[in-house]
């Protein structure tokens, strides 16, 4: 039996002495709680020379374009911020939780010089938002971002060049139903010489509504006057062109 493949980000700082892997990039919000941020930072050994090493996780809120910056305010706003000092550990009880086993195999792979990190993610933070830009906009997008980013320093509150750490963008997202069960899913087709077909089904003890008369397709008074009857009385509809191209929906009832 083939052995299961893990996926892996990896990502490396410009002189290549620090590197962060981690599993995945999105974490769920599941309203009791949110999946902890976790990972691997490798940093070469020859770097290192006493100074310590830290991860960070940031969440932050851009709301306007660098080049709008006046008299050195930036448009940007850290809502959180928390450090972890992977190198030497610090004094007292772990701070990160027990290592997962992708986190037990890439330290087993990359030697001494590398770190396991956790963070467990407030659940009051807000989710990832980024809002669309404008054609002429060249700048990073407004709305709610999260970073992960490591670096090396001897104190913490020092500048630390961009070219000597490493960041990691990850986001937050949540799916949060009324009540418990599958997560509702679609997948649409749309192409040219295609039309588009349109699947619907009821939940666990949903009424499953009775089709329209043919006479009834696309004909919004005859439906309505149907539907006054009777209220499980649904149609809906997606086939069709526009110039050529692309399709038509209706839904009746």
């Amino acid at each position: 039996m083939a052995a299961k493949t893990a996926h892996v980000f990896k990502k490396t700082s410009s002189n290549g002495k620090v590197t962060v892997y981690m599993a995945k990039r999105d974490f769920i919000d599941h309203l009791d709680h949110v999946d902890p941020v976790d990972g691997v930072v490798y940093v070469d050994p020859a770097y290192i020379k006493g100074r310590k090493v830290y991860v960070s996780l940031t969440c932050a809120f851009r709301y306007g374009r660098d080049d709008f910056e006046v008299i050195g305010i930036p448009f940007r706003r850290d809502i959180h911020v928390t450090h972890r000092q992977l190198y030497p550990p610090c004094q007292g009880p772990p701070a990160t939780a027990a290592a997962t086993s992708l986190q037990d195999r890439l330290l087993n792979k990359l030697g001494g010089t590398a770190y396991p990190f956790s963070f467990s993610m407030p659940q009051n933070l807000p989710c990832s938002v980024t809002m669309q830009p404008a054609p002429s906009d060249k700048d990073k997008s407004c709305g709610v971002d999260f970073e992960v980013k490591a670096f090396c320093c001897e104190k913490l509150d020092e500048d630390i060049k961009k070219k000597h750490s490493v960041s990691l963008l990850i986001r937050k997202v949540q799916f949060a139903p009324e009540k418990p069960g599958i997560s509702p899913s679609g997948i649409a087709t749309v192409d040219s010489d295609s039309p588009v077909t349109l699947d619907a089904s009821p939940g666990q003890g949903g009424v499953l509504p009775r089709p329209a008369d043919q006479s009834e397709r696309g004909h919004p008074e005859r439906l309505q006057q149907a539907r006054e009857e009777d209220p499980t009385h649904w149609w809906v509809g997606g086939r069709g062109w526009v110039g050529g191209w692309g399709w038509v929906a209706w839904v009746g009832g």
